[in-house]
């Protein structure tokens, strides 16, 4: 297989794919699946600065303290 030919089966494989999920190719260049561009929903992936576990322990500890003593007062 020469490189032209796997290019052009790449080519037909990403048309059956978009066919497959009921897209179209667009003409324009921009991504033509919008969900294959989305990054992570996770906060943790977009942080730069790594990530000290102590630390976030008790950043997650903090916002639930005020929904435990709710629920405590209230039960």
């Amino acid at each position: 297989m020469t490189k032209t030919e796997r290019d052009k089966a790449k080519e037909v494989l990403k048309k059956r794919e978009l066919a497959a999920k009921g897209l179209k190719e667009r003409g324009d260049g921009k991504p033509v699946d919008p969900l294959a561009d989305i990054e992570s929903l996770d906060p943790d992936d977009k942080r730069t600065e790594p990530v000290d576990v102590d630390e976030r322990e008790e950043e997650i500890a903090e916002r639930a303290l005020p929904g435990a003593m709710a629920v405590r007062r209230s039960g």
